[in-house]
């Protein structure tokens, strides 16, 4: 199933989702593992970077991309990540090409991700925005917050209503080096995986991950053609996202928050100290 909502204001957005996760829990005994993801097009499949068409176009092996992320990155990292998960889910938060897909637990880091594209990086120009008279609601190409019943997609992919966590009989075969090796059932459909909260993205972004296995289909596109499948997508209106991010601040979630790391420090810093005078 695929529940469509809009919003103009973080209030509103708020109350879609409650909306939406009334249709996904009919009772008080389903269980549920509401994960938000928000992206910044409404266009954009629930498909990860290494199955889409600019960067399936380079016909990356997997394996060698992330051994070789690992061999130029264990003399950088601060601390070294104690399994083969670990770095994988450090590679994807890097930017490397793999079959993640980054949710949170967290509505407001969802919100943040789906606006923050569309947005200036010059604090006066986005002040301006907030009090500019007010555009007609625009819901093209716009953000989009996307909220998932993980459990749900592991009973269909696995046949299981929970959340997996890495290591053990369900998430070994979609490793890399796994996948290439065999593709089978096992490590057909995409999962939804709780990662250790390893280091300090995962850890500010309240963190959670849907690996692909060998099928690159689309999770909106599964939810589709699935009741079992419990699916949310929110179209955020373009004309609103200087308020939303405005609010989202107040509320403690920006840059510094999100991305906890020296070069944040100094992007917050030089945001918070501009003026016009």
């Amino acid at each position: 199933m695929l529940v469509e909502g809009r919003a103009g204001s973080l209030g509103e957005l708020i109350e879609e989702v409650r909306r939406i996760k009334t249709t996904f829990k009919p009772d008080a005994e389903s269980p549920e593992e509401i994960w938000f993801r928000g992206q910044s097009s409404c266009d954009w499949a629930l498909t990860p970077d290494l199955y889409r068409p600019e960067q399936a176009k380079f016909n990356y092996a997997e394996p060698t991309l992330f051994d070789r992320f690992v061999q130029l990155a264990t003399p950088i990292v601060l601390r070294v990540p104690a399994s083969e998960w670990e770095w994988y889910f450090l590679a994807r938060h890097h930017g490397l090409p793999s079959r993640l897909l980054d949710w949170t637990e967290s509505l407001f880091i969802a919100a943040y991700f789906a606006v923050a594209r569309h947005l200036p990086t010059d604090r006066l120009q986005l002040d301006n925005l907030i009090v500019a008279p007010h555009a007609p609601p625009c819901f093209d190409d716009c953000p989009t917050l996307w909220l998932l019943d993980a459990g749900s997609l592991n009973l269909v992919s696995i046949g299981h209503d929970k959340i997996v966590v890495p290591g053990f009989l369900f998430t070994e075969p979609y490793l890399p080096d796994a996948l290439q090796r065999e593709q089978n059932e096992k490590n057909a459909k995409p999962i939804a995986i709780m990662p250790a909260r390893s280091n300090p993205r995962i850890v500010a972004q309240h963190g959670m991950f849907t690996i692909h296995g060998h099928e690159p289909q689309a999770i909106d596109a599964m939810a589709l053609t699935s009741a079992q499948i419990k699916l949310g997508r929110i179209r955020i209106d373009l004309s609103r996202v200087a308020q939303i991010s405005a609010d989202l601040r107040t509320c403690g979630v920006h840059p510094l928050a999100v991305f906890p790391e020296l070069d944040s420090v100094t992007k917050h810093v030089c945001w918070v100290c501009q003026s016009a005078v």
